[in-house]
This record gives C-alpha cells, structure tokens and sequence, in this order.
C-alpha cells in the first residue's frame, strides 16, 4: 500500500457559536484553504487570530490506468501544543519516511500530532 500526502492545510478551525466563525466550503476542494483564509480575514478585524497555511498544495487523486479501486483517506489531527507548527513533509510519497503504510504515523508523531479523526473514498481511473 502507497502512502502519498495530497494536501496538507494547518490552522483549520471549528468555532461555534456565531455565524462569522462559519465557512462556506466551494465546490472544488483545491480551494477550500481560500475559503478558511477568507473566513479568518473576516474575523481578524474583529480581534481573532486566525492563521491558515497551505504547507502541501492540493494534488489531486490520479490512479494509475488499468490498476482498479484506489482507497484516499481524509485524516484530521490535532496539534499536542499551541507553539509549534508542524514541518512540511520532505516528500510527497510515504510523506518523506520511504516505509510503507507508516508514513503519515511518523509525520504526526514527530511534529506533535494525534488523530482525531478520519474518512475515505475510492477512485479509480476511467481507463480499466
């Protein structure tokens, strides 16, 4: 099983209580960091420190022709502390650890990580 990190967005909040902390999501996912930056502009005016980056641009799912169902798996962390920023991967495959099926377990842990939570999807190429 590949590993491949697509997309890796920090910052990303769930505030309730007020409509201004909603946000609405586009119907492309490339662009929902732009939606969220948008959302945490608005609120910095009224005093909230908000502070989205993209440290992976979105790469979106490409299976290879002729190789069946792909699974692409959403995983949401949570940051163990409030200073440190998490490191860019230095790749995208096995998020730069080259072992198969623990590359994004060993990015987390070592930039202060815990999952909390997580879901897929299948794709495959037209061309089977």
């Amino acid at each position: 099983m590949a590993e491949m990190c697509h997309w890796l967005v920090t910052g990303l909040t769930l505030d309730e209580g007020s409509k201004d902390h909603m946000v609405r999501l586009p119907s492309s996912t490339d662009s929902i960091a732009d939606a969220f930056q948008a959302r945490d502009s608005k609120l910095q005016g009224a005093g909230h420190n908000r502070n989205v980056k993209e440290l992976m641009p979105y790469y979106p799912p490409a299976p290879p022709p002729k190789t069946g169902y792909h699974r692409y798996v959403f995983v949401l962390l949570a940051s163990n502390s409030d200073d440190d920023e998490p490191k860019k991967p230095k790749e995208r495959p096995h998020w730069g650890y080259g072992t198969v099926g623990k590359g994004m377990r060993d990015w987390a842990k070592d930039n202060g990580l815990t999952p909390v939570g997580a879901n897929f999807f299948y794709a495959e190429n037209k061309e089977q």
